[in-house]
């Protein structure tokens, strides 16, 4: 019994003593037609820590071997809500090595195979952007934000003309396997450097806590206008970790269980 209260005592201090920030995530996800008959899909996984919060925006399309990359079906752009009062500041895109294709088409670099920072080449903004999507934050590699956001603002260098996000440059292609090369079919998507599958964007949080479950309204921006194909999206996977300040509620509980467990062993 000694034992018991000892072991109950060591958790409750432990948890008592542990960090209290929250962390939790959430994925996002959805599909329709794109151009020529491609079958569009794409994901966005989005990660709380404390008041750090991490985007992976995925190209998940076609992978059957009959996608054609074309401007009009690469993923540019991620639409989404927070609650208001919540400000977000760019901190990083990146991308792993060897994903970006076409590197050597950067016109002012340097590009490489190990390129992974292109905070450069996407623009964070906020803005009232309906009937074309209900959220009002938004990142995009292409033009249609306001063009008053000027350059990349998420702390890298340019890496490709013009310095603010423009074309179809850095653009999400959908993942290139032995079934499903990259095919360009048309010379702006032959001409620029693009990026294979995801890129993970690093906002700090400000103004108050953000919960996974307050992220709304997310939808997808492909190819270089509002014209071109947006998908809304829906929530695929909830997934909330519960931080030490979560589990330090359950310590009353705890407190509980062994005084029970005191009483039986007594009679």
């Amino acid at each position: 019994m000694h034992r018991v209260s000892v072991a109950a005592f060591v958790i409750v201090a432990f948890i008592a003593t542990s960090s209290t920030a929250y962390a939790g995530s959430i994925t996002f996800s959805s599909a329709g037609p794109g151009a020529e008959g491609v079958e569009l899909s794409a994901s966005a996984l989005f990660e709380v820590s404390g008041d750090t919060l991490k985007i992976t925006l995925r190209n998940t399309g076609d992978s059957s071997g009959t996608s054609k990359d074309l401007s009009a079906n690469t993923l540019t752009g991620v639409f989404f809500d927070v609650p208001t009062g919540l400000t977000l500041t760019p901190v990083s895109a990146a991308i792993a090595p060897g994903d970006l294709v076409q590197s050597n088409k950067c016109d002012v670099g340097p590009c490489t195979g190990s390129t992974t920072n292109v905070g450069g080449e996407f623009a964070y903004g906020t803005g009232a952007w309906a009937p074309q999507h209900a959220g009002s934050h938004a990142i995009s590699s292409s033009g249609y934000l306001d063009p008053a956001l000027g350059a990349g603002n998420f702390n890298g260098p340019n890496l490709d003309n013009p310095d603010a996000p423009n074309g179809i440059n850095f653009g999400i292609i959908a993942p290139v396997t032995g079934t499903n090369p990259f095919k360009a079919e048309t010379g702006n998507m032959k001409s620029n450097p693009l990026i294979e599958g995801e890129v993970v964007f690093t906002m700090l949080i400000a103004g108050g806590s953000l919960l996974e479950s307050q992220i709304s309204n997310v939808s997808f921006q492909y190819g270089t206008s509002f014209s071109e194909p947006k998908l809304p999206a829906g929530m695929s996977s909830p997934a909330t970790i519960p931080e030490p300040a979560t589990l330090l509620l359950l310590a009353p509980a705890i407190a509980l269980a062994v005084r029970r467990r005191r009483s039986r062993t007594a009679r």
